[in-house]
């Protein structure tokens, strides 16, 4: 017998495939819900600010004033705000019954001091008793604060001051008298 070489060949082959994640196709479309967006309702319009206007620039104090369309009734405050150029948030610093305010910027109350820079103010009406606000804030007005100028120094003249002259002497006013004459005595 003769002897038959055989190769013995594998035919079964490996072969990994990477799982893929399973995607969920929706077969409803989702149901939207209405958006409700509550705006807050004021039974009063702001008021309107009337001075300063413009930009206008003050060293220690500043009078605000605005205008409303009735008095206020009782237990109702005018809320005054107030923030610094670039800032977002609106400080109450006072209330008042009258429709201006006077406001030093010493006072403790002004945060700011008197830190230069242009500043932004507001009023709006509020409950004093609960602090619930009864019209909206007003449209923003604007003032600067600005360093106080300095008294001018005193400068040194530069000529000297003129020397005093001494006083001319007058005519008189009245003829001179006359010196007697001298008469010869007799001898």
């Amino acid at each position: 017998m003769s002897a038959t070489p055989t190769s013995a060949t594998n035919t079964s082959t490996k072969i990994t495939i990477p799982a893929r994640p399973l995607t969920l196709t929706a077969t409803q479309s989702p149901t939207v819900l209405p958006t409700v967006l509550l705006t807050p309702t004021f039974p009063y319009t702001p008021p309107f600010p009337t001075s300063p206007e413009g930009e206008q620039q003050f060293t220690d104090s500043v009078t605000l004033q605005w205008s409303w369309e009735r008095a206020l009734n009782a237990g109702e405050v005018f809320e005054i705000l107030a923030w610094q150029d670039g800032s977002a948030i609106h400080e109450p610093f006072a209330t008042t019954t009258e429709q201006s305010y006077f406001l030093r910027f010493d006072l403790p109350q002004w945060k700011y001091g008197k830190q230069m820079g242009l500043y932004f103010w507001a009023v709006r009406v509020k409950r004093a008793s609960d602090g619930r606000f009864l019209s909206l804030e007003s449209n923003a007005a604007r003032f600067r604060i600005i360093p106080k100028e300095k008294p001018p120094t005193s400068v040194p003249p530069t000529n000297p001051p003129p020397t005093e002259i001494p006083p001319t002497e007058k005519p008189p006013t009245e003829p001179p008298t006359p010196k007697p004459k001298a008469t010869p005595t007799p001898a």
